[in-house]
């Protein structure tokens, strides 16, 4: 994978306030992919990188997404 490039304060506390919300999203990924579910979190490992652990279906592991590689981001009307 490429090197991390930071995304914008206004996306963290968009995710951050979906979270808290646990509010339903759907992301569009630099390659196209689209995944819906809730975040579990947000989070900034040792390398700096800030990622997003999303629930995406019942049985299975969360999928973890560099916030670099997010194209579009959809949250669920309540």
């Amino acid at each position: 994978m490429s090197e991390y490039q930071p995304v914008g304060c206004a996306l963290i506390e968009r995710l951050e306030l979906a979270t808290l919300q646990r509010r339903e999203i759907t992301v569009t990924l630099n390659d196209h992919t689209r995944h819906r579910g809730r975040i579990l979190d947000v989070e900034t490992r040792a390398d700096k990188s800030e990622w997003l652990l999303l629930s995406c279906a019942a049985g299975t592991p969360p999928l973890a997404i560099r916030l670099d590689q997010l194209q579009k981001l959809e949250l669920d009307e309540r």
